[in-house]
């Protein structure tokens, strides 16, 4: 009797061990095939009432930028001579009906950061096209001479060394239209 009573312990700790198995072999391939169908959606959803707009991040980085994250990155205040104050953090834009002159704020919710730069940093203006296009992107730099095309609506992202509140940028991104 303890002999059965043993084999049908294991018999139901086994069944609930395959359960277990297929309960998760199935999410799995279930989490595949969503992945799967993710990588041919538009890049640009609109909502079947026509407001709502997405866009997905799906640009593989230019081989010419670090394999790391930006050190510092945010939409663009104001330049100081070879230096750019950038507003990190959450970035909003707003459209100011009042305003015909300024149609788009812009409001940021991280501190602002001195970004400096010098005869030797690099700088790219980032080109990439996503609008239209499905899957992974290739992004798309451009090496520039100067940052006099950057304005109030350009993201910079930069990679350099931290000296207290500023960045020293060996390398800066910088795009025009987001």
């Amino acid at each position: 009797m303890k002999r059965t009573i043993l084999w049908g312990g294991m018999a139901l700790i086994l069944l609930v061990l395959l359960a277990g198995a297929a309960y998760t072999a199935v999410r799995y391939a279930t989490n595949q095939q969503n992945l799967a169908s993710t990588a041919d959606e538009p890049l640009v959803k609109i909502s079947e009432e026509g407001a709502a707009v997405s866009f997905a991040n799906r640009v593989i980085p230019a081989a010419e930028l670090p394999e790391r994250e930006a050190d510092a990155w945010g939409i663009f205040i104001r330049r100081q001579d070879n230096a750019l104050i950038i507003g990190s953090g959450p970035v909003h834009e707003n459209v100011d009906m009042d305003d015909p002159e300024r149609p788009i704020v812009v409001s940021h919710e991280g501190p602002e950061i001195e970004i400096v730069t010098s005869r030797d940093t690099l700088i790219y203006r980032d080109d990439t096209i996503t609008a239209g296009k499905t899957g992974p992107v290739p992004q798309v730099i451009q090496q520039m001479d100067s940052l006099d095309e950057v304005d109030e609506l350009a993201f910079i992202s930069a990679w350099g060394a931290r000296r207290g509140d500023r960045l020293v940028a060996d390398l800066l991104v910088y795009s025009l239209e987001r």
